[in-house]
């Protein structure tokens, strides 16, 4: 049963097909962005099998990616199809890896690469608990410029218990 939003994405779905051009896009990611993936592409190929072959699959950065890398976020599925576009649709809520997914049409240009290649990611730990982002980034501005903090999280996005 579609509701009123995936109706809409079926309707630009077929609409597509009558110009016979269109995205023949869709996007797959967890429905709890709190938590970061660890899959394989053949992993999301396997799991849109039933409703087509994928003609390629891409990460958020238009990056076409081979059966062994790594999806992290989301992933771009192209397929040959408006059909089977439209039968991916259905597979929102299903499970993927043990994590809820969120399926829909694509309908934005790939993202670009905005972190600079010299930038570095570091983890720090033994944080106070009541550590937050703006508190993090004045620690570390003497540093260079922080451009994201990200705090570890459980399955439901909120923060981690304290452990005595």
């Amino acid at each position: 049963l579609l509701d009123a939003s995936r109706m809409e994405s079926v309707a630009s779905l077929d609409a597509a097909e009558d110009r016979d051009k269109g995205p023949r896009q869709i996007y797959v990611r967890a429905a709890n962005k709190g938590r970061a993936w660890l899959l394989t592409c053949a992993d999301i190929k396997d799991f849109f099998a039933a409703c087509g072959k994928p003609r390629a699959v891409y990460n958020k950065w238009g990056e076409e990616l081979g059966d062994a890398d790594n999806v992290r976020e989301v992933a771009i599925l192209t397929f040959k199809k408006n059909k089977c576009c439209t039968k991916a649709l259905g597979l929102t809520g299903t499970q993927l890896a043990g994590r809820e997914v969120v399926v829909g049409l694509n309908t934005r240009p790939f993202q670009k690469r905005v972190q600079p290649k010299t930038s570095i990611r570091v983890f720090v730990g033994n944080l106070p608990f009541d550590a937050d982002d703006a508190s993090i980034k004045e620690m570390f501005a003497a540093c260079g410029r922080v451009l994201f903090v990200r705090f570890a999280t459980d399955a439901d996005g909120s923060m981690l218990p304290e452990i005595e």
